[in-house]
């Protein structure tokens, strides 16, 4: 510590055990067993979009401040208990999406919207305020309509939502987790929203990891945040997947943003992210949209993350943009491998002290909600983000080796 924080100190924190060793910052920031050290998903990509961001959260332990009224946190929790308590029934009456009627949609929405609703902590405080009862009647109805389009959306291939707010940790298993150099093996835990998985004849089950997002979220699942390491859940996801389920064969991970989309005219709730874009993956994602571009024409998706196209050279279908180059599954598992490496390096900068205020262009200062008491960085110390393009290409140079 630099001399004069040091002599401010009280005598107590001048013990030798209260400064931090300047090369084992870790266990001030996560859990550790003999060998093991424990961390979550949501912690690093904080690091990544700002080392100093994470040093107040994890390390100072500094939370937003709680308000009166229902925020966006609440309303996430409330679509997802919706979500999650609405498929859920439709597999415990082992029912088939698209032979699902208007009106048993409507039927089962109603009660999981309900059930979800009156399960809730602290939803008879916050409907004592017209501002935040407003909000919630609101909810109830958006609820409704992100059903219907989400059932459409399911109907539309094979993929069927199995598992849901599932637990994982990933290194628990002998083989799985990742080793540093020194010997110590990281252990990640985390919840996935939901999994979809498909039975593709003679392959298997593949899996795709759904992280539900409920606030703006225009960028999310561009190729270049997972490059910067500021979107990489749905990969720590698919590895606690394979922990979990060893049968099932990653084929995306992907986002769907919810709320922003809540209330608008032309909603669509396509993910967003990357999946494996082979012809397998589109049939049992969106056989319409397949069966169109099959056909030399420019099919539009509501569920893919992107509008599909005829592959006039190889044949088959490919994505009408070229910023999606997971073509098969084993760069899938490339790219989870990619994903590993950099949780290493942001291990290792941690365990090291880097808690510098550098922010990534536009994932900084503006909407961070501790602005109020941090005087933000200098324009100087600001990262630039990497295009998606570059990123794109350093990531097929990867594939390759």
């Amino acid at each position: 510590l630099p001399k004069e924080l040091f002599n401010s100190l009280p005598e107590n924190l001048k013990e030798d055990d209260c400064i931090p060793d300047e090369n084992n910052y870790a266990p001030y920031f996560f859990k550790q067993l003999p060998g093991i050290i424990k961390l979550n998903s949501s912690a690093l990509e904080t690091f990544f979009s700002c080392p100093y961001l994470f040093f107040l959260k994890y390390g100072l332990s500094v939370k937003d401040r709680e308000i009166g009224s229902i925020d966006p946190a609440h309303i996430g929790t409330l679509v997802h208990a919706v979500l999650q308590e609405y498929f859920g029934s439709i597999n415990a009456l082992k029912r088939e999406y698209k032979s699902l009627t208007e009106e048993e949609i409507d039927t089962l929405g109603a009660k999981a919207i309900e059930k979800a609703f009156s399960n809730a902590e602290s939803i008879e405080i916050y409907i004592k305020d017209p501002e935040s009862k407003l909000k919630i009647d609101n909810l109830k109805q958006e609820c409704k309509d992100l059903i219907t389009d989400l059932t459409e959306n399911v109907a539309k291939g094979e993929y069927r939502p199995l598992h849901f707010e599932e637990y994982f940790v990933f290194g628990e298993k002998s083989g799985s987790g990742i080793v540093l150099e020194d010997g110590q093996k990281i252990y990640i835990s985390g919840i996935i929203d939901r999994v979809d998985v498909c039975e593709i004849e003679d392959e298997g089950k593949r899996a795709i990891v759904v992280d539900y997002k409920t606030g703006g979220a225009a960028s999310k699942g561009d190729i270049k945040n997972v490059y910067a390491g500021i979107e990489i859940q749905p990969y720590i996801y698919l590895m606690g997947l394979k922990e979990n389920h060893p049968e099932y064969k990653p084929a995306g991970g992907v986002y769907m943003v919810l709320s922003e989309n809540l209330n608008k005219d032309g909603k669509s709730y396509r993910f967003k992210g990357q999946i494996v874009t082979d012809d397998m993956n589109f049939m049992a994602l969106d056989k319409e949209s397949f069966n169109k571009a099959s056909s030399g024409e420019k099919a539009s998706s509501t569920v893919l993350p992107f509008d599909l196209k005829a592959d006039k050279k190889g044949g088959g279908v490919l994505p009408a943009t070229s910023l999606y180059p997971l073509s098969d599954l084993t760069k899938m598992e490339k790219m989870m491998d990619w994903v590993k490496e950099l949780i290493k390096q942001a291990f290792v900068e941690i365990n090291t002290g880097c808690f510098e205020k550098s922010p990534l262009i536009g994932k900084g200062c503006d909407n961070c909600f501790l602005k109020g008491a941090c005087s933000g960085a200098q324009d100087k110390d600001y990262r630039v983000l990497i295009t998606n393009t570059g990123a794109k290409e350093i990531f097929n140079k990867y594939f390759e080796r």
